[in-house]
């Protein structure tokens, strides 16, 4: 009866922790997935190495669902360091955010370690932080993230990466930022303070609306393809590229300067639209493979 009695005062003991908050962890949910919250993020010990507070560390490889919304609490800390490759991140429509408001060191999510690789990040928003909203370092993919009012870049990844359906806005740098060999599909990058989207060398961006940037709508190095894209009302070009790109099937409109801005040779335009840009169609030398409409006539420099 003893044991019973005592079994009982431990069960109530841990009822008692828990809804204090003393006892919050991170759980690991029926399907494997390790689950964060701001409870358990206070707590700390989710991963090997995580100390109480932010950053959350995530220093082993596997899935990870926030269960909750996260609070940094000042520009120069991060909400959550990623220190292992292979780690896969649910925002589960939940938001990391910071103060917003200047620029610090602390980015939303930080997976920049040239060690780490083959992060992927999706559904979710990140805004109000001192650095960046997102930042990783090469083979990364982000999908279905809103990176929003961040001081520095929204989506910053390194080479070969994947950003897919993401939003990026009102960011004080770049919208949208990738290293070479990496691919921009679906996305909307608009009103940032940089380039709307910024591409590396051999990259590829593909249905993407970049609008209401202070600079260019997209700028890119060399050898990219740029196919089926919408930008407009860009404080720069519509979209400025280096030598042997493929702009095809695009819409360069009302952008301050030039629609296109070809700054090397050995490039080439077909079936694209450019229209009512401040300084003209086309500066530089790029090769018609298609025709292309300029201001309602075929004929483009």
């Amino acid at each position: 009866m003893r044991r019973i009695e005592d079994s009982k005062k431990t069960v109530v003991a841990m009822i008692l922790l828990v809804s204090l908050g003393l006892g919050a962890t991170s759980v690991q949910a029926v399907d494997g997935v390790i689950e964060i919250n701001a409870a358990s993020a206070a707590v700390g010990s989710i991963t090997p190495g995580d100390t109480p507070g932010f950053p959350v560390t995530l220093s082993e490889q596997g899935s990870y669902r926030l269960t909750s919304n996260l609070q940094v609490p000042d520009l120069d800390t991060t909400g959550i360091l990623i220190t292992a490759s292979f780690v896969s991140l649910d925002l589960n429509g939940f938001t990391i955010f910071g103060p917003g408001g200047g620029l610090g060191q602390g980015d939303g999510i930080d997976g920049s370690s040239t060690s780490v690789s083959g992060v992927v990040i999706r559904n979710g928003t990140v805004r109000g932080m001192g650095s960046d909203g997102i930042r990783l370092s090469h083979r990364a993919r982000v999908e279905k993230v809103h990176a929003t009012g961040n001081d520095f870049n929204g989506i910053n990844l390194g080479e070969g990466s994947i950003v897919r359906d993401c939003i990026a806005s009102l960011n004080g740098g770049a919208g949208i930022r990738v290293d070479d060999g990496s691919s921009l599909v679906g996305n909307t990058s608009l009103d940032n303070d940089f380039n709307g989207l910024d591409l590396g060398q051999g990259s590829v961006a593909m249905g993407n609306a970049s609008m209401g940037n202070d600079r260019s709508g997209l700028i890119a190095s060399s050898s990219v393809t740029v196919v089926n894209n919408s930008l407009l009302n860009n404080g720069l070009d519509g979209a400025r590229v280096g030598q042997g790109s493929l702009l095809q099937g695009n819409t360069a409109r009302d952008n301050t300067l030039f629609g296109f801005d070809f700054t090397g040779l050995g490039s080439a335009y077909g079936g694209n639209v450019l229209s009512s840009n401040g300084s003209g169609t086309i500066l530089g030398i790029g090769v018609q493979v298609d025709s292309n409409a300029c201001n309602s006539s075929t004929s483009c420099p």
